[in-house]
């Protein structure tokens, strides 16, 4: 998966292919790789903010799960407020890390 954003540039930009390497990474349990395949995805040079609510759901998902296993909520909390300044209107940008604390 690697070797196709390498050798196609443009599927970066693709919000399916993105997330299918997430889900190879999490069968992987590839943790490390994960967060940094999400974090260069999600710049809006790679990926355009119209493209990537999904990926950011994704993202603030596996945060949340890290969170319930024993993850550090704050840093859950961080990437839903990156998300909320991308999407200030998404109806989960606000709070969902304090919901799924409780």
């Amino acid at each position: 998966l690697e070797y196709g954003l390498g050798r196609h540039g443009s599927f970066i930009a693709e919000p399916e292919y993105i997330l299918a390497y997430v889900d190879v990474l999490l069968h992987m349990r590839d943790e490390a790789n994960l967060r940094v395949l999400l974090e260069r995805v999600l710049s809006p040079a790679a990926l355009p903010p119209e493209r990537a609510p999904l990926v950011w759901d994704r993202f603030v998902e596996l945060e949340l799960w890290r969170t319930a296993t024993g993850g550090n909520m704050a840093k859950a909390e961080a990437i839903e407020e990156r998300r909320a300044r991308f999407y200030p209107r998404h109806p989960t940008s606000h709070g969902l890390g304090r919901t799924w604390h409780r």
